[in-house]
């Protein structure tokens, strides 16, 4: 990694082909040992410094913007000239990538990954002045795969309160794993419980629902009786319906736009935890992304013209847990902040065009 070179694993039994340049072997007695020169030493370093790098010139080399070659990257070449960077750093940092004697500075984030294209020449967009990263405006068709949900916090007489914004079809998932207690909403007992289908599939088991029909917007009351424990993150009572503060699963944004002429890539600039988001172009997907840049090269042709754009994300098991920790000693206060999932907004995603 130290030296940006792109290794191969190899079988203790696969023939080494002939047009690779060095061959190496850690051999049990700590030696480093390279097969096609006849080369031995404790240290590749060494073995680097004095005869291997004369014989492997780089394609390709990632260095700061002093030009000094970085030695905590992961960088892999391929045969069709496009070359992956991950980093190892932990670290945000301009660097720059030296191939094909042209320099590219690019971002590499913290534990990001940057992908670098074959470097092709008379393209539609070659010579072109590339257009300035701009914002797909609102507009965008967002579609949510289950409900969302709202987890309550009971006072010390077992007693919550949930605030609507607007009228709502609502249900109750009241935990029954070691917990026996029985709810009553406005004042009204709950009976006939059903199996829960709606939670974050390993939390269905552990949960029964209440149906509640259509509940009008305002504040309404909702009473635990013989209330179990109270779990930071196994809550007691999670309100589940439309239009709820908090969201669990996937979000599907869609909306058709021009492409500029001279548009390079797609651009996301935050994606929330766990940090998958995946985007389509008039049906086809350009790939999933795991960490940033979240950044997708625009299809060859799609240029000038209007295009359907999905893009799919997903929000955390967190906005199952709302808030764990409600008191207002030290240690809660503690935990809300080290240890609580963040709040994630459910909504579409800024995408930009460059």
């Amino acid at each position: 990694m130290r030296h940006q070179i792109s290794w191969r694993l190899l079988d203790n039994e696969e023939a080494a082909p002939d047009d690779i340049p060095m061959v190496l072997v850690l051999r049990n007695d700590g030696k480093v040992w390279e097969e096609k020169n006849i080369l031995k030493s404790y240290n590749f370093d060494y073995l680097w410094d004095i005869a291997l790098k004369d014989r492997l010139p780089l394609s390709s080399v990632v260095c700061d913007t002093n030009g000094r070659p970085v030695d905590d990257v992961f960088l892999r070449r391929y045969r069709d000239g496009s070359v992956l960077v991950i980093d190892m750093s932990e670290t945000d940092r301009e660097l720059v990538l030296h191939r094909n004697k042209q320099k590219e500075p690019f971002m590499l984030y913290a534990n990001g990954v940057k992908e670098f294209p074959p470097t092709v020449t008379g393209s539609k967009t070659a010579g072109k002045t590339a257009v300035l990263a701009q914002k797909i405006p609102n507009g965008w068709q967002v579609e949510f795969d289950r409900p969302h949900l709202c987890r309550m916090h009971f006072n010390e007489k077992n007693v919550a309160e949930l605030e609507l914004q607007e009228a709502q079809n609502l249900r109750l998932a009241l935990r029954i794993y070691n917990c026996k207690a029985k709810a009553e909403f406005n004042g009204k007992l709950l009976k006939n419980p059903r199996p829960c289908t709606e939670l974050p599939d390993t939390f269905n088991t552990l949960y029964n629902v209440y149906d509640l029909g259509v509940v009008p917007a305002g504040r309404h009351r909702l009473e635990l009786h013989d209330a179990g424990i109270e779990y930071p993150f196994l809550p007691q009572a999670v309100f589940i319906g439309e239009k709820l503060s908090d969201y669990v699963g996937k979000i599907t944004q869609k909306c058709r736009y021009q492409l500029p002429e001279t548009a390079g890539k797609f651009r996301i600039t935050e994606v929330p935890a766990p940090g998958a988001a995946e985007l389509l172009v008039d049906g086809v997907s350009l790939g999933k992304k795991l960490v940033k840049p979240y950044e997708w090269q625009i299809p060859a042709g799609s240029q000038g013209k209007s295009v359907e754009i999905v893009v799919e994300h997903y929000l955390s098991v967190g906005g199952l847990f709302g808030t764990p920790w409600t008191g207002s000693d030290e240690a809660s206060r503690w935990r809300r902040q080290a240890l609580a999932p963040k709040r994630q907004k459910a909504g579409a995603l800024t995408v930009e065009i460059e």
